[in-house]
């Protein structure tokens, strides 16, 4: 009980900017705790039921373009900053509260990366209007059906901005956290996620975007098809700018450095089958698993071709002697890694993953 009240005493002196340099610091320490989230969002729904803040008489074009930046630089408190913004009765309230420099601003302060200005409204224009917001507020994760067909799973603490209808030459929808995307194909249309300082752009696909925790950096993982990952143009300094950004394909993954404008690709950490259907018929999962890896004195040359077949990822040998190699063995409930493994230790090599391609290594054998 103490602990609340002194909660309360401290965020009160700071909507009053009656606050020292030791009480903001400590108001910060308790609110980056992420433990007291009920104790600080039930005092800010009291202190929004206020009819005196101002900004109450904003035109509904500049209230959402307002309501947009706040939750664009929510920082570690997104989460709870969403749950409260989903309920349209008090959306103009935290605006308001925003606009007279009270308790919203403290959890922005939070962030490292807080931005002024408007600059990311223009991320998403076509959103300004008729879109619809999803907030998964829940431990678990919540399935998005979009208008196209495309479907969108959110992770927990996630959000996105999508139209009722998509109309135009794009798709365009906006995220906020972590989630999967599983786009219905449509060449005339690309369907691009803003998310942060990046753009995705898909034709049809599959793949998961990602934040990475405690900072502004992000990863893109593809699932199926192939996505192009850049900086947003009307966000990024072009000066500031190392490059446009990356194409990536299935099991291959890129992870976005914020501070350094830097992309970097590798492989995802579990790579999966990339065949799903052999002669027009689906296989089920455990049959792209079992497939086409139970070895009786195959080579490791015919086996590496096996395995780029199957995960779509390049295989190379750094010595032309690794190729004569032979195994025998059933590895097919593996996954990849296991898979090079064993192999390697079969017949002496080794394996590393550079940038997104897997190098063997070591003296081969003789034929």
């Amino acid at each position: 009980m103490k602990e609340k009240k002194r909660i309360l005493y401290l965020l009160d002196r700071y909507i009053n900017e009656q606050y020292s340099d030791e009480e903001r610091d400590e108001l910060f320490e308790y609110m980056n705790s992420g433990q007291h989230d009920h104790i600080i969002s039930d005092h800010i729904l009291k202190s929004l039921n206020k009819d005196s803040v101002p900004g109450n008489n904003l035109d509904e074009v500049r209230s959402e373009e307002i309501m947009e930046q706040i939750l664009l630089n929510a920082g570690k408190q997104k989460t709870l900053l969403h749950r409260i913004a989903a309920k349209p009765s008090i959306r103009h309230m935290i605006i308001a509260t925003a606009i007279a420099a009270s308790i919203i601003i403290a959890f922005l302060l939070l962030s490292p990366h807080f931005i002024t200005g408007n600059k990311k409204l223009q991320e998403v224009a076509s959103l300004q209007k008729n879109s619809k917001q999803a907030v998964n507020d829940t431990k678990y994760e919540m399935s998005i059906q979009l208008q196209d067909g495309s479907r969108v799973i959110l992770q927990p603490g996630a959000m996105l901005t999508y139209p009722n209808r998509f109309v135009g030459t794009k798709r365009e929808v906006q995220l906020y956290g972590d989630a999967f995307f599983d786009i219905a194909k449509n060449p005339g249309k690309p369907f691009l996620v803003y998310h942060g300082n990046l753009v995705t752009k898909v034709l049809g696909t599959s793949f998961n975007i990602k934040d990475k925790k405690n900072s502004q950096d992000a990863e893109v993982e593809v699932v199926t098809g192939k996505v192009e990952v850049y900086e947003n143009p009307d966000i990024i300094d072009r000066k500031k700018t190392r490059n446009n950004g990356v194409i990536i394909t299935p099991n291959q993954k890129v992870i976005y450095v914020e501070e350094k404008n830097l992309f970097s690709t590798t492989l995802v950490d579990n790579p999966v089958p990339v065949i799903t259907e052999v002669e027009g018929k689906d296989l089920t999962p455990a049959e792209i698993r079992m497939r086409n890896f139970h070895f009786d004195k195959a080579t490791i040359a015919e086996i590496i071709q096996l395995l780029h077949n199957a995960y779509g990822i390049e295989i190379e040998m750094e010595n032309e002697g690794i190729a004569n190699c032979q195994f025998s063995g059933d590895i097919s409930e593996f996954d990849l890694f296991s898979k090079l493994d064993m192999l390697c230790q079969a017949v002496g090599i080794d394996y590393s993953v550079k940038g997104t391609r897997i190098l063997l290594r070591g003296n081969g054998c003789k034929h």
